[in-house]
């Protein structure tokens, strides 16, 4: 007696490849980096719009257009690529001391209730003190050289990790700790396994906030006293009015923070692919 098939008709679409697990989420990704540009091109194009017809005069605010050809020509020239290697190598340095200094220092308190004692009511005052109102004294202590430009960067970028690092190892679960006691770990064993594992997403936190502020306070460290980089074309291009290059170097400054951002959020995806 013959069998009757009881197999479902074939799906259409069941022949299509899955998905992959990934596919969605970078579809998203790739759909908000497309709507974040909206705004922008929106803005840009109102500004071009406005100076076509008039309504913002070249002297008070160039067209994108106009930045646009003084940064081509800035870069053509190598005016551009000197400034921005001299400035790129003035906020790293100075970042790389603060990051340091306030990573050092945020273990150190966050685990020591002593060192915590001591030193943070002192570091949270000068966290408090602005930069700006120190710039004279960096002057008069450390020159107009590289030296208290360097040194600006530093103390501004060390409070944002050193905040973060503190509130992350002093939040340390205490069975943690008392599974590291169990194990008998030593001082060094206990930072490296436990404190900063723990610190590393609030490490990354306070670094994005520090990558930032070191541009903001290289421009204004720049702009006094200085004879290179990105902020004394900003001085200069201001002593002759010269509005559409300090328009190029403002975005130069823009590119750079984003790009800075990227980095970190990239190095935080990958440091924290455990998670």
């Amino acid at each position: 007696m013959p069998t009757t098939s009881t197999t479902p008709p074939a799906d259409p679409a069941a022949g299509a490849a899955p998905r992959g697990p990934g596919g969605g989420s970078r579809r998203r990704r790739i759909g908000g980096a497309g709507l974040g540009l909206v705004l922008p091109v929106l803005l840009l194009a109102g500004w071009q719009l406005s100076s076509a017809t008039g309504v913002l005069g070249a002297e008070v605010l160039p067209s994108p257009a106009a930045a646009w050809s003084t940064l081509v020509d800035l870069a053509a020239g190598g005016d551009l690529g000197e400034a921005l290697a001299i400035s790129l190598s003035r906020a790293a340095a100075g970042l790389v001391i603060g990051v340091a200094v306030g990573t050092v220092l945020g273990v150190l308190c966050g685990a020591s209730p002593t060192a915590a004692a001591a030193l943070n009511p002192t570091l949270q005052a000068l966290r408090a003190l602005p930069v700006l109102a120190l710039v004279p004294l960096f002057i008069i202590w450390f020159g107009i050289g590289e030296t208290s430009k360097v040194l600006m960067i530093a103390l501004a970028t060390t409070f944002p990790i050193y905040v973060n690092v503190l509130a992350a190892v002093a939040g340390v679960d205490r069975r943690h700790l008392e599974l590291a006691r169990v194990l008998r770990l030593g001082r060094a064993a206990l930072v490296r396994r436990v404190y900063l594992p723990a610190a590393l997403p609030s490490w990354f936190v306070g670094l994005r906030y520090a990558s930032g502020l070191a541009l903001v306070i290289l421009v204004i460290s720049e702009q006094v006293d200085a004879d290179a980089g990105l902020g004394y074309l900003m001085a200069d291009a201001r002593t002759y009015y010269r509005v559409d290059v300090i328009l190029a170097v403002i975005g130069v400054y823009g590119v750079l923070g984003v790009l800075t951002d990227r980095l970190v959020v990239l190095g935080e995806r990958w440091s924290l692919r455990w998670a």
